[in-house]
């Protein structure tokens, strides 16, 4: 939660001080994989024409299930977080100037940690960490509500190690 808070609010202020368009807001996301709801801080900046670059930072609610272990109550913790920078590439509608879809690719770095207290003497708490690097491939669309407020859609797949299907919807605000 250390990182978590400083990370989100660079995020914010790099797109409030900036003088380019910038869309900035939060998103709920699913991981499939997971199976865990997780929140997404979000920026879009305008690259040039239809090309946009979308960095964000998302993080998971941690999961806590419960186990047997050699018959004593154990409990698992699982948290999830990953940092993205998506390209995306706009494809304009004539007919309908309010709604844009988009492809989009771009990388990832994420990260995995799982705790398990065994509450048994003699037996220590296991703790396995995983980070990987992968692609992100997929799609998503804008709809414009007013001059400054945008709903987003996001359907993508994050190959690699830590790889899963991923689902987010959000809503952002235009700076300009």
């Amino acid at each position: 939660m250390k990182i978590r808070f400083p990370l989100i609010v660079l995020l914010v202020l790099a797109a409030l001080l900036c003088k380019a368009q910038i869309q900035f807001g939060p998103a709920f996301v699913y991981g499939f994989d997971v199976e865990q709801v997780g929140l997404t801080a979000k920026v879009i900046y305008k690259v040039k024409g239809n090309l946009n670059a979308s960095p964000s930072v998302t993080f998971f609610i941690p999961e806590k299930s419960k186990f047997d272990f050699f018959g004593a109550d154990a409990t698992r913790t699982s948290n999830f977080g990953a940092a993205n920078l998506d390209f995306h590439y706009l494809i304009k509608l004539r007919r309908n100037p309010e709604f844009t879809p988009y492809l989009l690719f771009g990388g990832n770095a994420a990260y995995s940690r799982v705790k398990s207290d065994f509450n048994v003497s003699n037996v220590d708490t296991s703790i396995d960490d995983e980070f990987g690097i992968g692609l992100n491939l997929g799609f998503g669309s804008k709809l414009e509500l007013s001059k400054h407020w945008i709903l987003i859609g996001e359907i993508k797949q994050i190959i690699g190690q830590l790889g899963q299907p991923v689902i987010s919807a959000g809503i952002l605000y235009r700076t300009r």
